[in-house]
């Protein structure tokens, strides 16, 4: 019982977690279209948020 309680724990937090993350990249596109409309001429910007 323990061990299944585990996993269901396990699979809960990933799906927060992935959830959690799709969420963050959304974010993460809008606010670089954003700034890529106020900011063009910053393209060093962009290689930080990749890495």
């Amino acid at each position: 019982r323990d061990i299944e309680l585990m996993v269901a724990n396990c699979e809960q937090y990933n799906g927060k977690r992935s959830i959690l993350g799709r969420i963050a990249n959304r974010l993460l596109r809008y606010f670089k279209e954003s700034w890529s409309e106020c900011q063009p001429m910053t393209p060093q910007f962009y290689d930080d948020i990749d890495e």
